[in-house]
């Protein structure tokens, strides 16, 4: 992309009108004028608005497009002077066809019926006619000396040649494309205007700095008017009454007035002003400049407002066409939660030829759109759901575009990871599939609430799925039916889930496969436990002599405190047992801490399930800490004899030997 956002008027332009977002009205269908403006160094031509210059887009891959001009049927041709071709476009500039077989085509004329365009070359003298329908070369004509300009009579028999190099104008016969004349003019001849009545052709003479004005009729020169130091382009009003010129080398516009012969006043411009184009209403002469700029000369008044380009426009060409539409794109973050927000952005939404001025939200839930003219908002529901959000954007030529995105808000009950029943291994996620072979934890899933009874899993941004054949994928980025379950709580303290998509319960298929939701009954395979994302991996740290608590020899000993620095032995989940109740679950030897011997024995991770001695109460202890109570006794584990004894659950009440601070 070469010339975007390099036109910026640095003179007040027109004020943009957003239209009332909330207001629904048909898409326009009125073409709006616009401009093509070519230039000589890039590979792209730029389209601006008519009246006021502002950038609307760019084409790209064309070679160094140094002329354009349209056609009565809209058509846009491109003379590509860096190649051997011209580019045809259609009145927006959308590329229609290609012209091949020139020489570095320089200067543009088309036909005023639109049947022929006229090329000359500066890779030699030749002119050559093309057909517009056939977009061939039909005929080509050897000049004098090479054509720096071209211009065709209204009636459009005669091609009007100035070769600047011999001083002559060439008179070309346009159905023949004959040579039928030379004419004398000045010395350097470089443009030609024709008057719109067909009766005067106008020639600026750069070197003489003087107008040659050719009676067509005669072919001879009858009047020469002194101008400004190098006029370099000339243009005649649609009323015929005045000819603009532009003085490259004083910095200003001649207006010649057609009845007189004579220069009725100077326009300064910028430096080196070389070429004019009139608008078709002739309210406006743009002047381009050898400099990066471009001058706007309001005819009426002689105002002028001044464009800054990076790049020296050598061309323009009018047309008008029908605005392209925006594209509209949403993104719909952050709907779990707990407060049931989101944030919706339409800030990436493509323009048309204008980017949006206004974006308006429709939440799906029944309160009012919100409309914003950056393209972000934030908006909290009342209730969880799924609902659809709707973006409109809509420029300020008042073209718009929709899209939707759907949003599931539902309230984030915990995040905590899956322990399966059978194996006591955790519910890890490979290459999208569930499975029960985590050994050292595994992925935080978020639980969400989609209503009283109905829950949904989601790690990763990705929510489970259950496919058809029952087997769990973390792979869906919006709820479906398919991502609900139930839970179901068991009276081992555990619970199950059952998908609403199958009806049957979630199995960890003996740990060797992935999870599936195609069982009838509940074994040990379908019952799971919890542990909180911020109780996996913790340590417990005795308040009796300030020491880790570890599962010595591998677990094979019972617990004790006598640890200054953590590593897997001094490792534990804690899990959650069901009614209130908590588990310990060792790094040591991936067992469960028991309160063995009804409570009577010292603490030892050797349970490969929760029974009723592996159940705790942990509750915060009144100067801090956690205290653990069997249910085995009913009574507190104490790291008794000041932490050098092996914990056991001995204590009727909780005091500074029965208290643990959990850390991770």
């Amino acid at each position: 992309m070469y010339l975007r956002g390099l036109l910026a008027a640095v003179t007040a332009g027109t004020a943009l009108v957003a239209l009332p977002a909330h207001a629904a009205s048909a898409a326009p269908t009125t073409p709006h004028p616009i401009v093509f403006l070519g230039n000589d160094l890039y590979e792209g031509l730029l389209i601006g608005e008519r009246d006021t210059g502002n950038y609307l887009t760019e084409i790209d891959g064309l070679n160094h497009p140094r002329a354009v001009t349209a056609a009565p049927n809209g058509a846009v041709y491109v003379a590509n002077h860096g190649g051997t071709t011209v580019t045809v476009l259609d009145a927006g500039g959308a590329l229609t066809g290609t012209v091949s077989g020139l020489n570095k085509p320089y200067a543009l004329a088309v036909a005023p019926d639109g049947r022929k365009v006229f090329v000359a070359d500066d890779g030699d003298t030749v002119l050559a006619a093309v057909d517009t329908a056939t977009r061939q070369v039909t005929a080509r004509l050897t000049l004098p000396a090479k054509a720096r300009a071209l211009a065709v009579s209204p009636d459009g028999t005669r091609v009007y040649a100035p070769l600047t190099d011999s001083d002559q104008l060439a008179v070309v016969d346009a159905a023949a494309l004959t040579q039928t004349a030379l004419v004398t003019v000045g010395d350097e001849p470089s443009a030609v205007a024709v008057a719109p009545d067909g009766r005067r052709a106008y020639v600026p003479n750069r070197a003489g700095n003087t107008v040659s004005v050719v009676d067509t009729a005669t072919n001879a020169v009858t009047a020469t008017v002194p101008v400004g130091t190098h006029p370099a382009g000339a243009a005649v009003t649609p009323d015929g009454r005045t000819v603009y010129v532009a003085n490259n080398g004083s910095k200003s516009v001649a207006l010649i007035d057609t009845a007189t012969a004579a220069v009725r006043r100077f326009i300064t411009v910028g430096d080196a002003p070389s070429g004019v184009s009139i608008t078709p209403d002739g309210k406006l002469a743009q002047i381009t400049s050898d400099q990066d700029r471009l001058d706007v000369v309001d005819t009426a008044t002689g105002a002028v407002s001044t464009y800054g380009m990076a790049y020296p426009v050598t061309s323009l060409a009018y047309s008008a066409a029908v605005p392209p539409a925006p594209t509209a794109s949403l993104s719909v973050t952050g709907v779990t939660y707990q407060d049931l927000a989101i944030t919706a952005e339409g800030y990436t939404s493509r323009p048309g030829w204008e980017s949006p001025l206004t974006f308006v939200f429709d939440f799906g839930d029944g309160t009012a759109p919100v409309t914003d003219t950056v393209g972000t908002v934030q908006h909290t529901y009342a209730r969880t759901g799924n609902y659809t959000v709707t973006l409109t954007v809509t420029d300020k030529f008042g073209q718009s575009a929709t899209t939707t995105k759907p949003a599931s808000v539902h309230r984030l009950l915990a995040r905590e990871m899956l322990m399966t029943g059978g194996n006591n291994k955790y519910v890890v996620v490979d290459a999208l599939n569930l499975q029960g072979t985590g050994t050292d934890g595994g992925p935080a899933f978020d639980v969400l609430e989609i209503d009283a009874t109905t829950i949904a899993l989601r790690s990763g941004g990705f929510y489970v799925n259950v496919l058809a054949d029952g087997t769990l994928l973390a792979n869906m980025t919006q709820l479906t039916p398919a991502s609900y379950f139930r839970q179901t709580a068991n009276a081992d303290g555990s619970f199950s889930l059952t998908s609403l998509a199958t009806g049957k319960y979630v199995s960890s298929n003996f740990g060797g496969r992935p999870l599936s939701a195609d069982r009838t009954s509940i074994g040990p395979w379908e019952k799971f436990h919890r542990v909180e994302w911020f109780n996996a991996g913790n340590s417990l740290r005795a308040n009796a002599n300030n020491r880790y608590v570890t599962a010595d020899n591998g677990g094979n000993s019972p617990l004790i405190a006598n640890r200054t620095q953590l590593g897997t032995w001094e490792r534990f989940d804690i899990v959650d047992a069901g009614d209130g109740y908590v588990a310990l679950y060792s790094h040591a030897d991936y067992r469960f801490v028991t309160a063995d011997n009804g409570g009577n024995s010292p603490l030892i991770a050797n349970r490969t399930d929760i029974g009723p001695w592996e159940k705790f109460t942990m509750t915060a202890a009144p100067t801090g800490g956690v205290t653990f109570r069997a249910l085995a006794n009913g009574k507190y584990v104490t790291a008794d004899n000041g932490g050098n004894s092996p914990l056991i659950a001995n204590r009727t009440t909780a005091g500074t030997w029965e208290t643990f601070y959990n850390a991770q």
